[in-house]
């Protein structure tokens, strides 16, 4: 493990790719440019790297096809950073088994959310909010089975909300506010009894009845 050491100054050295860490935490410590190519493409830490954690920095760049190829990576957490462009490269990403929590929130991240997020089958906390994410929410995001928490708020999304997320029994926060849903509630969302749920900042139709349209 190997969190925030001070003497990286704003990159991340290339000798981290010679280490079989099971975490890497550099957090708030102003590194800028792309995410190194190294950390993905070292065979040491692809099979060893459980937890990725570069939030609160000034990356910028593309998600890297690099990362991509961390195996066993149950966090990833870039949250908080300039990261722009599309992340229809998760649908290769070599860890759909193992994933848990994926953070690209707060970015300027664009294009569509990609079907492709089903293929998480472990995915529990998926936080996309505050970026630039368009089109619909993808109906495939219901066979995300495990999913707890879901934050897709502030975005540019529209279309109506897919039935599917009326389905994710273990989803106990939902937040779409802020961005140009429209249509119904799904009638199965009414019915959950969520811990946190925020549809507001939206063109849908309310429903008195209904729990989800209260918060």
């Amino acid at each position: 493990t190997l969190v925030n050491n001070k003497q990286f100054g704003n990159s991340i050295p290339a000798s981290i790719g010679s280490l079989s860490l099971q975490s890497l935490t550099v957090s708030s410590q102003g590194l800028s440019g792309n995410i190194p190519d190294f950390i993905g493409n070292s065979k040491s830490l692809q099979s060893s790297l459980n937890n990725l954690d570069l939030s609160l920095n000034q990356i910028n760049g593309n998600l890297p096809s690099s990362v991509l190829q961390l195996k066993n990576l149950v966090t990833l957490n870039l949250g908080n950073n300039n990261l722009s462009g599309s992340i229809d490269s998760l649908g290769s990403a070599s860890f759909q088994k193992t994933l848990a929590s994926l953070d690209l929130s707060s970015n300027t991240l664009s294009g569509s959310i990609p079907s492709s997020i089903s293929q998480f089958s472990n995915l529990n906390i998926l936080l996309l909010q505050k970026n630039k994410f368009s089109g619909s929410i993808p109906n495939s995001i219901g066979q995300c089975s495990n999913l707890s928490q879901l934050y897709l708020n502030n975005n540019q999304l529209s279309g109506n909300i897919p039935d599917s997320i009326g389905s994710l029994k273990k989803l106990i926060t939902v937040n779409l506010s802020g961005n140009s849903l429209s249509g119904s509630i799904p009638t199965q969302m009414c019915q959950q009894n969520y811990n946190q749920c925020d549809l507001t900042l939206n063109n849908l139709s309310s429903n008195q009845r209904c729990q989800a349209c209260q918060t």
